[in-house]
């Protein structure tokens, strides 16, 4: 029904039998991607005869990958009972994530310091776990690179390069992101305010 065995060994040691007990009957693909700077995974609908498709990022941090997943399962779930939604994050995804979540709250998969930001998250879960400031900060304290840098820690007009090279100066937060300006083009875009960022020795006042 689906190749989750092939990955197990990416998510948290305790979820692996949970985990499988809850994916066994459900159809899908998983796939692992290299990080993605826009997304943590993503849910593909099936065309024609496919089975559907979820990806997630290769991360070192375990728990990330856990509720990425988790939250493009919720998608598996939803469109198996009711098919594609105009509203791909709407109610009824909110309910199944949120039960979801709350299955491997309830049997202790996180540890304390995540027990908090997951409960919070529970009630009100985001369409994107980016958006999620207060579950982001609770997940960086699991990241095994504790040392890169994030660009909502740089400071205003402060230089920075992308993990695809491409260079830019911060600008001011807009709710979850930050609007930034391309060294090369001077086109402005909004970058996440917790990407993960490479700062330039220079900085312009």
């Amino acid at each position: 029904m689906n190749n989750l065995a092939d990955y197990i060994q990416i998510f948290p040691s305790q979820s692996e039998t949970l985990l499988e007990n809850i994916c066994r009957d459900y159809p899908f693909q998983l796939k692992v991607k290299k990080e993605r700077v826009s997304k943590l995974g993503d849910f593909i609908y099936p065309i024609g005869k496919e089975i559907p498709k979820i990806s997630v990022n290769i991360d070192s941090n375990e728990y990330r990958i856990l509720i990425t997943f988790l939250h493009e399962l919720a998608h598996l779930i939803v469109f198996l009972e009711v098919g594609k939604q105009k509203n791909p994050h709407g109610a009824r995804w909110k309910k199944r994530f949120s039960q979801l979540l709350h299955i491997f709250q309830e049997k202790d998969m996180f540890p304390s310091p995540l027990k908090e930001a997951i409960n919070l998250h529970i009630i009100k879960p985001m369409a994107s776990s980016y958006a999620d400031i207060h579950l982001l900060n609770a997940l960086r304290s699991f990241d095994r690179q504790n040392s890169k840098s994030i660009l909502l820690d740089l400071p205003l007009n402060q230089l920075f390069k992308l993990k695809n090279g491409k260079a830019f100066q911060k600008g001011h937060l807009r709710r979850s992101r930050v609007l930034c300006i391309e060294v090369s083009s001077q086109r402005k875009y909004l970058i996440h305010s917790h990407a993960e960022v490479f700062p330039f020795e220079q900085f312009v006042s």
